[in-house]
């Protein structure tokens, strides 16, 4: 009796007796009024769970890239998707695929001068070019004629300011053909630069 004196003594424990208690009554008086539980059971089968999830939300994809042009200017037109579509932001493409058309009109232009161009240095090449043979010959000349005049003044035939003027000229005209080999590399050169890509 004292333990149970004891027991009641602490609130807790006897708020945990009194709600005990409470149920115990609570259940037998269920029962006895005459509600029972029923179950409803069927046999199990085997078949296709079909579950149907509806979400709001924003779909994002597993990769992005970024494609972009070596050259700028209008976007004449967008090219289409495999599905026929306008490409558009987000678009699946494949290899190979036309994304857009720029207007070429600005280019075409540019290409036009550059072939101009082109045609220009070929003609400078081929002038330079001929210069240098004309150059040539006019040393072989001048190489002649100082060899004749190298004769002649052992001869005492011509005066020396003569022989040395035969000289003179043909040291110029082997210089000039120096100078024209120079040209004709540098009109080489500018050929070269007016082929090569942009």
């Amino acid at each position: 009796m004292r333990l149970v004196h004891r027991l009641l003594s602490r609130p807790v424990i006897a708020f945990g007796l009194v709600a005990l208690a409470i149920a115990v009554i609570g259940w037998s008086w269920h029962f006895r009024n005459g509600h029972t539980v029923l179950f409803n059971t069927i046999p199990i089968k085997h078949g296709d769970l079909i579950a149907t999830i509806t979400a709001t939300g924003t779909i994002e994809p597993v990769e992005v890239i970024d494609v972009g042009a070596q050259v700028a200017g209008l976007i004449r037109s967008f090219g289409k998707d495999k599905d026929g579509n306008p490409i558009d932001y987000g678009s699946i493409v494949e290899e190979g695929t036309i994304l857009a058309r720029i207007d070429e009109s600005v280019y075409a232009a540019d290409l036009s001068l550059a072939k101009a161009q082109v045609e220009q240095d070929q003609a400078g090449e081929l002038r330079a070019a001929a210069d240098v043979e004309q150059m040539k010959a006019k040393a072989a000349q001048s190489e002649a004629d100082w060899k004749r005049a190298q004769e002649l003044s052992r001869s005492k035939l011509i005066s020396q300011a003569d022989n040395d003027s035969y000289r003179a000229n043909y040291e110029s005209a082997r210089a000039n053909v120096a100078v024209g080999n120079a040209a004709l590399t540098q009109a080489q050169a500018a050929t070269v630069q007016a082929r090569a890509p942009a």
